[in-house]
């Protein structure tokens, strides 16, 4: 963020990240509750439900690039946001591409696919770094009460048990 405005990170991410916590636990409830597999799909990774939080990040990534704008908080150029992106998706691919191709039963999958992760991310974050820090604070907000419901139902034995 830019020290001349006063939109500060947890003021840009706070009610998107109450909307996407709002959402997670409504997947939560209509997977326990064996609601429509349509809308809340057991399948690890939602196998295509329509209620998810995946589809957030877009909308919010929008949103976020829309506020910073409006405080004033500009990227050096449209063309390097969107070159660095697309460099930023072009590594993490052929990173994960080759991680699951060469490492798929090795102990060093976890670490590529960590690195691979972290390469895109500072990559990316040359184009726009006051939004890839938004993005990165959003998707943490996100993915923090995910892995926790998923501790809980592990440990829960959650599976196969309404709420």
């Amino acid at each position: 963020m830019n020290a001349s405005n006063n939109l500060s990170i947890k003021n840009l991410i706070l009610v998107p990240a109450l909307i996407t916590l709002a959402v997670t636990l409504l997947r939560v409830t209509g997977e326990l509750l064996n609601w429509s597999p349509f809308l809340f799909n057991k399948a690890a990774g939602g196998g295509g439900a329509l209620i998810g939080i995946a589809w957030l990040v877009p909308i919010f990534g929008f949103y976020f690039a829309r506020q910073l704008l409006k405080a004033n908080d500009y990227p050096d150029g449209t063309g390097r946001v969107f070159g660095f992106s697309f460099l930023a998706l072009a590594v993490s691919a052929a990173l994960f591409t080759v991680s699951f191709r060469f490492l798929i039963t090795s102990m060093w999958l976890a670490p590529m696919i960590l690195m691979a992760t972290v390469a895109g991310i500072l990559i990316a974050r040359k184009g726009w770094s006051s939004l890839s820090t938004a993005l990165l604070a959003y998707g943490l907000s996100a993915r923090v009460p995910v892995a926790l419901l998923m501790l809980f139902a592990i440990m829960g034995n959650w599976v196969g048990n309404p709420l």
